[in-house]
């Protein structure tokens, strides 16, 4: 409920990953080596899966995810 909360106040409209120890950094940070990250920290997440960003600024990572939305909505409508 706490989670709902936060990401109802800041408005992040983004997808949310949560474990249910609250929080899916360990679960992912592993795999991809990272080792230590600041917090918050936002990863950008491309339509095919892929990382394409990070970063600790709230700003930046939602330009940069309505950015990739764009992208892949241009290349959709191309292929049609």
């Amino acid at each position: 409920i706490q989670v709902r909360r936060h990401v109802k106040q800041h408005r992040m409209a983004w997808t949310q990953l949560v474990t249910e120890n609250g929080s899916a950094v360990s679960t992912l940070a592993g795999p991809l080596g990272v080792s230590q990250m600041p917090t918050p920290h936002y990863w950008i997440v491309d339509v095919d899966g892929s990382i394409a960003g990070s970063t600790s600024d709230l700003i930046k990572a939602s330009q940069a995810a309505e950015q990739l939305a764009l992208n892949a909505k241009a290349k959709k409508q191309t292929k049609d």
